[in-house]
Parts: C-alpha cells; structure tokens; sequence
C-alpha cells in the first residue's frame, strides 16, 4: 500500500485529516478577518449575545478590527505573530485592549468551529497587565447607619447590600419575582434591564448561574414592600417603567458623595454582600451560590476584600491559639519533670 499513513495514534490521525478538510474549503475567495467577523456579528452572535455586548463587539469590529492589516488579512493566512502585533499596536486602557483582543480571540475560535482554521491564532497572547482596583465595601456600621429605606434609592442600595443584586437586576425586578413561602422569603432573578442605543431593554441576566432565588432579609422584604405598585416593576418611575441603570448609577454617585462613600461604586455593594457573609463565618461555597458565581475563584479574587481590622484581628485570634498551645504545653513539661523528680 504506496499510499498509506501510519499515525503514530489516533489524536494524530484526527489532526491530519482536520488538516485535510480545511485544505479542502479553502478558496481563492476566502474571506478576511473583518469580512468573517462581520459575518459572525450579522450572523449567530446577534441571536446568542446580549444587545449591549453586541453593540460593544460591533465598535470594536468597525473602529480597530476592520480597518487594521489583520482585519484586511485572509483568514487562513493569519499567525499568532500577526494577533500579537495587532493588539501590541492597540491604544487605550490595558482593560480595553484586552476587551478588544477576548473579540478576536472568539472570531478565531468560531473559524476553528467552523473548520477554515486548525487552531487559533490568537491562543495564548500577551496583554498588558491591568491594575487591579480594590473593592471599597461597607463595615457593619456603615451598613447599619446608613441603608435606610427612606426612599426608592434607599430600598434599592438596601437590597443591593442584602442580596447582592447587580444594577440591571434591580432595575429589571419585577413583583412576580418576590415569593413568600411560610417564613422563607425569596426574589427569583430571572431578568435584567440593559442600556443601549436605543435605550433601556429588558434582557436575561448575565448567565446561567445568575438565574437562582435568592433569600431576603425581613429587612430587604420590607423595603420591597414600602414601593409603590405603578405597575409590572419593584422600583419603577412614575409611567409604571423600570428605573434605567445609567439613572441609577448617577443617583448613586450624588447619594454616596452626601453620606461620607465619594467613590464607592454601586457595584461595591455587591461586594459589600458577599464581604459581610465571608467574615461572619459563612463558607466559601455557599457565598459562590448566594453570589451566583460560576467559579468560586470569581467570589475570593474580585470581592472578598477583607479590611485591615478584621486581618489584625485574625492575627490576633492566632496569637492567642499559638500562646495558649505553647503556655500548656510548657505546664505539661513541667509537670512531667516533678513527677519523674
């Protein structure tokens, strides 16, 4: 048999003949990297991405991707060396060069998907490093004096703080989603309200994971209850609309500047939730799914910041152990040589 290949194992064999299909769709019409890109974007990732992320992906296509030597580039002649050059040419923020670069990367993924490609050339690239910006979070005061459901904005920042909502949650509960059973109470998240372009439209949450009931506080129940039914929404303007995200994030900034917060983010309160539940003793994976994390590493590394005083007395606690373990063990020494005397 002149015209056999031996592999040395199955793995190798699949390889060379995705080598092979790939060769076989190639053409002399091949499209570019933009030209795909703006395929996929028209295509599948307008039905499976959320509108706000569609729009942000659309910018990068249109303003960086397209114009540049990788998006006028066939896409089967595209290297590693010719991504990294594009996203090392990128200006901006560290953080919006890689938001720029996660798009590529999932253009190349879906050529790979759709066979043109044997892998990506955009896998493993470097980025410039992003400062990490440490959560601010509420101290126990803090959250006692100062969520006060006087208001609408205070029944939001109150629930936001006690169960950890995200802004478009907030906006997008509506009072279907308030359960009571006996003495459980309980929001089902199963939506969210996102801006666009063409304003503010109801969406799913952000995943899977974030669809849960999460339980209320006697606290957060009652400052549900203290809003006026207008109409579908929990905390809604005076048509009986939902309150827009952008509204609710200025509101926030002037309410924080007044109560002694200048700085704190809205989104901290969800950090505040998951900080509070982490240093009165609540475990690890049980934090993960009051939070609605995928991955429990999310909850640890972007908000469980404990402050300086509960760090110092943490040492202290373990002073205390270790003194006390080395205070009994030098008794029992002792005690061990008066009766060997």
């Amino acid at each position: 048999f002149p015209y056999t290949t031996l592999f040395r194992s199955r793995l190798e064999a699949e390889k060379d003949r995705q080598k092979l299909r790939v060769k076989s769709v190639r053409r002399k019409d091949a499209p570019t990297v933009g030209e795909y890109a703006s395929e996929l974007l028209q295509g599948r990732f307008k039905k499976k991405l959320r509108q706000s992320t569609w729009e942000t992906n659309e910018i990068i296509w249109r303003y960086h991707l397209s114009p540049s030597h990788l998006g006028r580039s066939k896409v089967e002649k595209v290297n590693r060396r010719a991504v990294q050059g594009f996203v090392d040419d990128l200006t901006g923020s560290p953080a919006w060069v890689r938001r720029i670069g996660a798009f590529v990367s999932v253009v190349f993924s879906a050529a790979v998907q759709d066979e043109l490609l044997t892998s990506s050339p955009a896998y493993r690239i470097d980025y410039p490093e992003v400062e990490e910006r440490e959560n601010r979070t509420l101290t126990p005061t803090e959250a006692i004096k100062l969520l006060n459901p006087k208001d609408r904005l205070g029944a939001m920042v109150l629930l936001a703080c006690h169960t950890g909502l995200r802004r478009g949650e907030l906006c997008g509960l509506r009072w279907e989603d308030v359960r009571e059973a006996g003495d459980k109470c309980f929001v089902r998240v199963r939506r969210a309200i996102a801006a666009n372009k063409g304003g503010d439209v109801e969406t799913k949450v952000k995943s899977k994971t974030s669809m849960a009931d999460v339980p209320l506080t006697s606290e957060a129940l009652g400052a549900i209850k203290s809003q006026v039914r207008r109409g579908s929404y929990v905390f809604s303007v005076e048509d009986g609309g939902p309150v827009s995200p952008s509204n609710l994030s200025r509101d926030w900034r002037l309410w924080a500047d007044k109560n002694g917060l200048k700085g704190m983010r809205l989104h901290d309160l969800r950090g505040s939730y998951v900080s509070l539940l982490i240093e009165n003793g609540v475990d690890i994976r049980t934090v993960q799914e009051l939070a609605r994390h995928a991955d429990p590493r999310t909850t640890m590394k972007l908000y469980a910041r404990t402050r300086k005083p509960v760090k110092e007395a943490a040492i202290l606690r373990l002073q205390e152990a270790i003194g006390h373990r080395i205070e009994h063990s030098e008794t029992d020494v002792l005690q061990n040589s008066t009766q060997a005397g």
